[in-house]
């Protein structure tokens, strides 16, 4: 890792790309950074963001913020050039859709040869040939003696390409992440170590929710959502299912169902307590930030657009 002022040498090669793949693994092992924060530079819901917290005295501090709606990682280079970014290692998240997620029971082998293992059991439930994939994995709580591994896979090529981008908008890619751990982050931040956090997050056209405690992963699942004309009925239920999932296999039970801002959140929140079990609180993203004058991030809108980022980027707080 490189300090905020070192002049840093984009990585070429693939090796380097696997080499950015492996430090996701490292990632994905432990909830809390030991090295000097990332600047986070990634697409958004409708555009590209820049951004870097630092620790503040009460709650972390927004430092920088950047944010060019209806850009994409097409038009990267460019966007970074007018930016003026400082030079310092830099974080993103894969794209939504450019990876796949499984819990599947963890080998019971050395640890060198898990993820080959697990690569073996999701040949057939893959859409491209295993040979074609990378993997990593976090593991899950053990529950009735069994152990489990939250995994992710990607496309080796995809992931190639992401670091080509990189490397030519001058960019130092150090960490590669995905949203469910992004999410992650935030619950720790948000409920505190011993706490079971259960949190939904409302795009425009599905849904995450996660379930963790004291910053370990206990469920992730996408649930389709309809932003424009929602089914209140149908999403509750699936949410219901996911949390007595969660309390069945777990042992752990949220106290409340954390809702991330959004458009209408406290209607949402209103309408969803209604057909939950929980009492559901909307976050209020000033309460556990600082936002240091950056008004734009006042909007809840786009409070919901960088949301992912911003787990990303509270990683090292």
């Amino acid at each position: 890792m490189h300090g905020p002022d070192a002049a840093v040498k984009p990585e070429p090669g693939l090796v380097a790309r696997h080499a950015v793949w492996v430090r996701l693994k490292a990632h994905l092992a432990s909830r809390r950074g030991r090295h000097p924060p990332c600047l986070v530079v990634t697409p958004a819901a409708g555009g590209v963001c820049a951004l870097r917290l630092a620790p503040g005295a009460q709650r972390p501090r927004l430092e920088l913020l950047r944010w060019q709606a209806g850009a994409a990682l097409a038009n990267l280079a460019e966007v970074v050039e007018a930016w003026r970014l400082p030079r310092m290692p830099v974080a993103a998240l894969l794209p939504a859709g450019g990876y796949l997620t499984f819990v599947e029971p963890t080998p019971q082998l050395p640890p060198g040869e898990i993820e080959q293992a697990l690569l073996w059991q999701l040949r057939d439930r893959l859409p491209y040939p295993a040979t074609e994939a990378v993997l990593a994995h976090l593991p899950l709580p053990p529950r009735l003696g069994q152990s489990y591994s939250w995994v992710v896979v990607a496309r080796r090529d995809e992931v190639a390409a992401l670091a080509q981008t990189y490397t030519q908008a001058r960019l130092p890619l150090q960490v590669l992440d995905v949203e469910e751990c992004a999410q992650r982050n935030l619950a720790w931040r948000l409920g505190g170590a011993d706490t079971t956090v259960a949190l939904l997050h409302l795009g425009e056209e599905d849904a995450l929710l996660t379930v963790s405690l004291g910053g370990e992963l206990l469920l992730s699942r996408r649930l389709p959502w309809a932003d424009a004309a929602p089914d209140y009925d149908h999403f509750a239920l699936d949410v219901q299912r996911s949390l007595d999932y969660v309390e069945r296999h777990q042992q752990a039970i949220a106290a409340r169902l954390l809702l991330a801002p959004a458009s209408g959140q406290e209607e949402v929140a209103r309408r969803l307590a209604e057909r939950l079990t929980l009492p559901v609180t909307p976050v209020r993203l000033e309460d556990h930030l600082d936002l240091a004058g950056h008004e734009a991030l006042e909007v809840s809108d786009l409070q919901r657009r960088l949301w992912f980022a911003l787990g990303l980027a509270m990683r090292w707080m």
